[in-house]
């Protein structure tokens, strides 16, 4: 089990190549490769971390927070490394099928069953590995859009915010 002192002594002493960024916080490999460490601010980490651990099967796995012992308002999630480079790959695969932005093409089968369908057989005549990543990635964005209200204006959909859990599930790495 590692201790909240080893965190904050890897962070602290070992040089760490950042693995992805965002708005508020930077992304670092942990020890474990199954493993990142997430740290920002923590007014802002407070916001979504909480809505993480309620929903380990749409946002990756909290493992342990804790906060800079030297500056309190620098917060880390420890938390489940997703494969983003085959997520990515997929998303480019149905990017190119699709004529439509995604994310528009979600939106509109949110209002109509009989688009989704539609949308569903276009892509399963040419991918049917590809068609159940459109049903995934789809659930996950009406369920993770939810999340959002109140937490952040807009919702932040692009390829880079999905990955897939060891189990192939697609889950959304921020808000």
């Amino acid at each position: 089990m590692i201790k909240l002192t080893d965190i904050l002594q890897e962070l602290s002493t070992t040089k760490k190549d950042i693995l992805g960024q965002g708005f508020e916080h930077n992304v670092y490999p942990s020890k474990d490769p199954n493993k990142v460490i997430k740290v920002g601010e923590t007014k802002y980490v407070k916001k979504w971390v909480e809505e993480f651990k309620s929903r380990p099967d749409l946002f990756p796995i909290i493992y342990k927070t804790g906060l800079d012992k030297d500056d309190p308002s620098i917060m880390y999630v420890v938390m489940e490394r997703l494969d983003t480079e085959q997520f990515e790959v997929d998303f480019d695969v149905l990017d190119s099928i699709l004529e439509d932005g995604i994310l528009d093409i979600i939106k509109r089968a949110e209002r109509s069953e009989d688009y989704f369908n539609k949308i569903v057989n276009q892509v399963k005549q040419q991918d049917e590995e590809i068609a159940d990543f459109f049903i995934k990635l789809y659930n996950n964005v009406v369920e993770t859009k939810q999340f959002r209200s109140g937490l952040f204006s807009v919702y932040d959909f692009h390829k880079g915010q999905f990955g897939y859990d060891k189990k192939g599930n697609i889950k959304c790495l921020d808000l």
